[in-house]
């Protein structure tokens, strides 16, 4: 609202005449002060106004910060305090709040709690968070590659907001660790970033921490051991693979996996070191034929990240000592004298230690359960694979594929094609519809 003021001052008219004097009025106008704004109105201004105001922003972010601090457990943090050593920036890593405070006082700098993986799965669950993997890339799906990566996506289930968590983990960082360790690290990096970041907490999680020259990991005052993270016990040595044991692990691992569907014998790459596969994997490579059997039941593939527990360092276990080849070579006679289609063959089936002879490096397997000779012929995995291939190019459908294996060979699968029987399929299916 406009105020108006009267001012009376003198008026010199003219000097020689002398002094005049009278009152005059003069209006002054005072805008009112602006002490608050709408929302609203800065919306209309241009400017990107905030969701509330900021008492009850305020009020919001002491309230889901006292709840944080509620349902999360002093053992859901990892401590660090940094300080600075010949120039370089450090920070000391310690597992307790008590620790943290001492290598506080010590460097004269203030320590920080980052929520670990669990307190993290507890920030999601409370916020309404969800989270899933949506890349990878490196190991495990490239056995031979020195790094794991891993992508997150995190969903707030009411608003539908999101975030994406990078986890990326290499060899030279973990100081040479296992495979498992890698994969472990990236994947939890990515959920944790993913979570952390939709929640809105900032600052890195405890699994951001990396160890190397950022962490310092010897001695501590007043004797107190510090360290980045907890050192893992060493697994015992493998047993050879030409093992009794492990041979008969491996050949019941082969047999389950032959008696799947080709287009489906294994199972995806991500489902390979889910769970406790990786301990299932470990004990079939000790000897285990029950874990072996699982294995191959499930689709499961013989080599792949292993463990023999949570408290060990992981391990790889590399192909099996009983491969499709070596099951082709000993079976090939059999299927040979056993086939319907070639009986006058069947006297051969008698001559077990001329197929012995054959193959003495299977010896040690025939005190370890049934030999290779009573294994099922088929054709390997790699041809399995491409007749299927062809057989569904050729005729069509899957139906179609089966009545045409049954009517040429008497068998219902490409799973039972005797090696014997393969060129003579090939030659068959290319001959349909003119040839490729």
């Amino acid at each position: 609202m406009n105020e108006t003021k009267t001012y009376t001052g003198t008026v010199v008219q003219n000097p020689l005449e002398g002094v005049k004097t009278e009152e005059t009025s003069l209006t002054t106008t005072k805008e009112p002060e602006l002490t608050e704004i709408s929302l609203s109105q800065l919306a209309d201004l241009g400017f990107i106004a905030p969701v509330a105001s900021a008492a009850v922003l305020r009020a919001a972010f002491d309230s889901r910060q006292k709840m944080i601090a509620a349902i999360l457990d002093p053992r859901d943090f990892m401590y660090t305090v940094p300080y600075v050593e010949q120039g370089r920036p450090k920070q000391q890593v310690c597992q307790t709040l008590e620790e943290a405070r001492k290598w506080s006082e010590k460097y004269g700098t203030e320590w920080k709690a980052n929520p670990k993986k669990s307190g993290v799965v507890k920030i999601a669950v409370a916020l309404g968070i969800t989270a899933e993997r949506m890349k990878t890339s490196g190991l495990p799906d490239v056995p031979d590659a020195s790094y794991a990566y891993c992508v997150y996506k995190a969903t707030h289930t009411k608003s539908g907001a999101w975030a994406e968590g990078v986890g990326w983990c290499d060899k030279v960082e973990r100081g040479g660790r296992s495979t498992h360790d890698l994969i472990a690290m990236a994947d939890t990096r990515a959920y944790c970033r993913a979570v952390l970041r939709l929640a809105g907490l900032g600052d890195v999680s405890a699994d951001e921490i990396i160890a190397g020259d950022m962490i310092t990991t010897g001695g501590s005052p007043d004797g107190i051991a510090i360290v980045d993270a907890p050192q893992k016990r060493i697994s015992q040595p493998l047993p050879p693979l030409d093992d009794v044991d492990v041979m008969t692990a491996a050949r019941t691992w082969a047999s389950e996996i032959s008696q799947r569907a080709p287009a489906s014998r294994y199972a995806d790459a991500a489902a390979q070191d889910r769970g406790n596969w990786p301990m299932v994997r470990a004990k079939a490579r000790r000897g285990d034929v029950t874990s072996a059997q699982g294995l191959g039941r499930n689709g499961l593939r013989w080599s792949g990240n292993a463990s023999d527990g949570p408290e060990y360092e992981g391990f790889y276990v590399d192909n099996s000592p009983v491969s499709p080849e070596d099951m082709e070579r000993v079976d090939t006679a059999a299927a040979a004298a056993t086939s319907a289609t070639k009986p006058a063959a069947q006297p051969q089936t008698q001559s077990a230690p001329q197929t012995q002879a054959a193959r003495p490096q299977t010896q040690p397997q025939t005190n370890g359960g049934p030999s290779h000779d009573q294994l099922p012929a088929v054709i390997s995995d790699a041809q399995k694979v491409k007749l299927t291939e062809l057989l569904i190019k050729k005729l069509g459908t899957k139906d179609k594929a089966i009545a045409w294996l049954k009517e040429s060979f008497s068998i219902d699968s490409t799973a039972k094609m005797p090696p014997s029987a393969y060129e003579d399929a090939l030659r068959k299916l290319n001959a349909i519809n003119g040839g490729e």
